[in-house]
Order: structure tokens, then C-alpha cells, then sequence
């Protein structure tokens, strides 16, 4: 009944605003896991000159300040990424942290298991008979 509710006031915002926000697809405590070891990651004293640099071939590696701009008429954007493929977290592209490989792993689960729930809230609201499977 609860998920019922919930997918009705989706649909509605979703019909009626086109946006929403979604808050709660991950406890506080996974989300305080994700940026406390991203800490270390992007900290200050972490060479970045030995990481793998982010190609346009692969969209994996390091992508460092203004390396990328969404926008082609404004300067790069302020933010660094790590990005990532699912198969980067077992072909030994991410060995150059010790700790690395399985941070990513995590994250990567952790992201699975938000998507898979912003999609159960998508199937309910679209009404899907069987909204677990979206």
C-alpha cells in the first residue's frame, strides 16, 4: 500500500514537473562509505600523475580539473572523475591504489542498488503489473 502511495505521488510530480529529487535510494551510512573513501582518492597528496589518464577511446581513467566540458562554449568543468567500467573493476586497471579495486566495487554496487530502486519507484508509478522487472 505504502509503495502504491508513493508511486501515485511520483507520477504525479513527474507528470506535473517533469523533475524529481530522489532522497533515501541509500542509508547514510552507505552514502558516508562512498565519500569517505573518495576522500582519500581525491586528496592532496594523492599523485595524480600516476594514474590512468581518461581517454575518449575507453571514457576510463582519470579526468583531472577542466578536463571535460559539457558545454563546448564554456570552459572545462571544475571537477575531477574517476570513471569506470564494469569490467575495469576486475581487468587490473584499477590496481595502482592498494584498496582501489574494491572501493570501486563497492561504489559500484551500491550505485546498482539505488538505480534498482529508483526503477521499482518508476515501474509503480507507471502503473507496470509487474514493476519489479523494469
Amino acid at each position: 500500500a505504502r509503495q502504491q502511495e508513493v508511486g501515485k505521488q511520483l507520477y504525479e510530480i513527474l507528470t506535473n514537473h517533469g523533475f524529481v529529487y530522489a532522497f533515501g535510494l541509500l542509508s547514510s551510512q552507505e552514502i558516508a562509505e562512498v565519500f569517505s573513501g573518495s576522500r582519500g582518492f581525491f586528496s592532496p597528496s594523492t599523485d595524480r600523475s600516476a594514474l590512468p589518464r581518461l581517454t575518449p577511446a575507453t571514457n576510463v581513467g582519470y579526468g583531472a580539473l577542466g578536463n571535460e566540458a559539457l558545454n563546448a562554449r564554456r570552459a572545462g568543468d571544475i571537477k575531477e572523475a574517476f570513471n569506470l567500467r564494469k569490467e575495469t573493476l576486475t581487468d587490473g586497471t584499477l590496481n595502482f591504489q592498494e584498496g582501489f579495486p574494491s572501493y570501486c566495487q563497492r561504489v559500484w554496487d551500491l550505485c546498482a542498488v539505488a538505480a534498482q530502486r529508483a526503477l521499482l519507484a518508476f515501474g509503480v508509478a507507471l502503473g507496470l503489473h509487474e514493476p519489479e522487472i523494469f
